[in-house]
């Protein structure tokens, strides 16, 4: 438990989740699953990563094979949901496309 005391231990930690989640939600199976049901492959992919982050990856493939594009409404995925568009919404409030948004007004 130590880890988790250790800001870089914990960073750490964190990265490798998100390698090894990165590789399997790019598994063969899972892209094939990915690829049918969502036309922007790789905001799936980040989608599916940080709902994974939050609830599992477990969890989250078995609400994908049951409900599609439309995964995160499962019942058991209410924190990810949640999770997902907060930090979707604060990568875009960081985001050159924000920043010129803000610019031009």
């Amino acid at each position: 438990d130590d880890w988790r005391l250790n800001p870089k231990l914990s960073i750490q930690g964190g990265f490798t989740y998100l390698d090894w989640l990165n590789a399997y939600w790019r598994s063969d199976q899972n892209m094939d699953r990915i690829q049918k049901n969502f036309e922007d492959t790789e905001g799936a992919l980040t989608e599916l990563m940080l709902a994974s982050y939050n609830s599992g990856p477990a969890r989250v493939n078995k609400a994908l094979k049951e409900m599609g594009p439309w995964y995160l409404n499962a019942p058991d995925l209410v924190e990810a949901r949640k999770y997902v568009n907060f930090v979707t919404s604060y990568c875009y409030h960081f985001s050159s496309e924000a920043i010129a948004d803000e610019n031009a007004t």
